[in-house]
């Protein structure tokens, strides 16, 4: 199960390329907070798709706070003679949470927040997706206990 959800802080600007005839794709860094003593955030690249991806630019900015929904997608290439390899999360869903307004709408003096989409609200989609999560998690744990019993 590829499965990943995380709120966190754009670290960076959406970039937003074409890469196709009717083919658009956004690129950004999330700044996820560790829930550890010595604090710090993990810095994630996340990517989405078409529609998502023109919200995203349109909307989103650094510092901005937000919840995606995606799976992990790994990458390989060779550069200068060395083998380089990235991980990152492809959206399937991005929830726009608030904090850190872009530029534009600081000028502008508004707030501006794009779409509700079907099904509830923001905070129960996030609790769903969170749900999930934990309801993959816990499978994997059931299976690792079982692969160890029957090793025993």
């Amino acid at each position: 199960m590829n499965v990943v959800t995380l709120i966190g802080n754009l670290a960076t600007d959406v970039e937003l390329r074409e890469v196709g005839p009717e083919k658009k794709v956004a690129s950004f860094v999330l700044a996820v907070d560790r829930a550890s003593r010595d604090g710090g955030a993990d810095f994630v690249t996340v990517s989405a798709w078409d529609r998502q991806a023109e919200l995203c630019a349109e909307y989103l900015g650094k510092g901005r706070r937000i919840a995606v929904d995606g799976r992990l997608k790994s990458r390989s290439w060779e550069e200068e003679g060395k083998r380089r390899s990235a991980i990152e999360v492809v959206a399937r869903r991005v929830e726009f949470l608030g904090g850190g307004p872009r530029r534009d709408e600081e000028e502008a003096g508004g707030d501006v927040i794009p779409f509700e989409g079907a099904g509830g609200g923001r905070l129960e989609r996030i609790d769903e997706a969170l749900d999930r999560s934990e309801a993959g998690i816990r499978a994997l744990a059931d299976q690792e206990v079982a692969a160890a019993g029957d090793r025993a």
